[in-house]
């Protein structure tokens, strides 16, 4: 649920289930969930086009309750990277220059082959993943 913050999708969440998923599983810092993500090899979220152009999705705008976290921390804004000093318009814009460098726009392709295209084969997906868990590319992220 990395959309649970914004309308409609806090609204269908509920409806869907009669309540929000537990604060544990929710999107409540970009670090560790990056960590997780990079970890698990069951975890399989990927980075929505929203995390470029909308702040919307870290900042717990309506003050919903949404829990507390394993560390009994209230569960609401998603923490960002401490040198946007919480300022996840910024956070937005840094991720959308990152798409804008060089070095990420070279690869691009790679990625999308991965979602949308030849390299969604499970033999060709498997490849791939591997590659990328291997490679400096997102480490430099």
């Amino acid at each position: 649920g990395f959309f649970v913050r914004v309308e409609p999708f806090t609204s269908l969440f509920i409806e869907s289930n009669g309540k929000f998923d537990g604060p544990k599983r929710m999107l409540s810092d970009v670090q560790k969930a990056w960590e997780t993500i990079w970890e698990s090899t069951q975890c399989n979220n990927e980075l929505t086009p929203e995390w470029f152009y909308l702040p919307r999705i870290f900042i717990n705008k309506s003050c919903i309750d949404f829990g507390t976290n394993d560390n009994n921390e209230n569960v609401s804004d998603v923490a960002i990277p401490s040198k946007f000093d919480s300022q996840h318009f910024l956070y937005c814009m840094h991720l959308r220059k990152a798409l804008r460098n060089y070095h990420y726009s070279k690869h691009l392709n790679f990625w999308i082959d991965l979602i949308f295209g030849s390299k969604q084969q499970k033999k060709k997906l498997y490849e791939r993943i591997f590659r990328i868990r291997n490679s400096k590319i997102l480490r430099r992220f």
